[in-house]
């Protein structure tokens, strides 16, 4: 019933988008009407990435149908004219529902790994369902997933983890839900450090924070570093699921702050070993990180932050160039695709 609830209310949500879109869709002759056709051709490139991008799931290395549609992803969503236009927020509530829609079913072995927007990921195995740094996504003020939708998908997780004070990592409206719902809600203590329900956990610098957190599927265990993002804190979680499953999400950990570098690459001894690792793609020193957690996969995330200015929208051309220098196999996601792995 509440899946049905759900789904109804995203239609609802969405029908006017699909209404705007279709009237302004009509014209087949688009001299001296340009948005109109910017508009139409919005709609039909956003529809040929979303069916590309179904018929060839993430996977390891460079695909090259993939790399040709997240590349042309690229092209529209630095283009400003589709800033909060109803084509954009189509395609991606529509990637995101189908994402939740595959949340709702149990998994049965192995691990799923989803990536929602932005830097926000949902990682699940049989026992246990783990979120990192979800939010609904801001475009010059205004909300991108509909509460209906993340709301949804927060019903299908257990516990959330932000790593860093920044609205793009952490969304007071979805932490109330997570909360609201008795889930726990662990993050640095700059980031709504009036709510005490939190559990805001920092190591002291230099050492690490180790710990386990029951889960109505079983205990995990968890290991907190203390990194930053400039002059901001920025944990640094490695977490392992009952199964044994250890995925690491850094956030925004930027190594401008040089002493962070001096102590990161001394932690691979003590890491348990890491299936995935999900890093923002704009880390300057890439293959260091990566070479410090080892991880099976390395999963970058933070592509075309819609927050921000075009040159800050970080292209998934460029993550795919950068990961040319990946120690470890890689897999490059779009908003609201699975991966699932044995």
């Amino acid at each position: 019933m509440k899946k049905l609830l759900y789904a109804a209310i995203l239609a609802a949500t969405l029908l006017p988008l699909h209404a705007q879109e279709k009237q302004q869709a009509a014209p087949t002759k688009f001299w001296g009407n340009q948005n109109a056709y910017l508009h139409r051709q919005a709609s039909v490139m956003f529809d040929m990435i979303d069916q590309t991008l179904d018929k060839n799931r993430p996977e390891k290395g460079v695909p090259e149908a993939r790399k040709l549609a997240l590349a042309n992803l690229d092209l529209l969503l630095h283009d400003t004219i589709n800033d909060n236009s109803a084509p954009l927020l189509n395609f991606l509530n529509k990637r995101v529902g189908k994402m939740e829609e595959d949340m709702s079913r149990p998994v049965k072995s192995g691990y799923k790994l989803y990536k929602i927007y932005n830097d926000g990921f949902v990682a699940r195995t049989p026992s246990v369902s783990i979120a990192f740094d979800i939010v609904r996504g801001l475009c010059h003020d205004k909300t991108l997933i509909t509460d209906s939708l993340i709301h949804a998908i927060a019903d299908n997780c257990d516990i959330l983890f932000i790593t860093h004070n920044h609205s793009d990592h952490g969304d007071p409206e979805v932490v109330k839900y997570f909360l609201s719902s008795g889930k726990p809600v662990i993050a640095v203590p700059e980031f709504m450090p009036e709510e005490k329900r939190i559990r805001h956990l920092r190591p002291a610098d230099g050492s690490s924070y180790n710990g386990t957190v029951d889960l109505p599927g079983g205990k995990i265990s968890l290991k907190i570093y203390p990194g930053h993002q400039d002059h901001l804190m920025n944990n640094l979680y490695v977490v392992t699921t009952p199964e044994g499953r250890t995925f690491a999400h850094v956030g925004d950990q930027y190594q401008s702050k040089s002493e962070d570098m001096e102590w990161i690459p001394g932690i691979t001894p003590e890491l348990p070993p890491v299936d995935a690792l999900i890093f923002n793609c704009w880390n300057t020193r890439l293959p260091e990180i990566i070479s410090t957690f080892r991880p099976t996969l390395a999963v970058p995330g933070h592509e075309n932050e819609m927050g921000h200015t075009i040159d800050h929208r970080e292209a998934f051309w460029l993550t795919f160039q950068k990961m040319e220098k990946s120690p470890s196999d890689y897999v490059v996601m779009g908003w609201g695709e699975c991966l699932e792995q044995p």
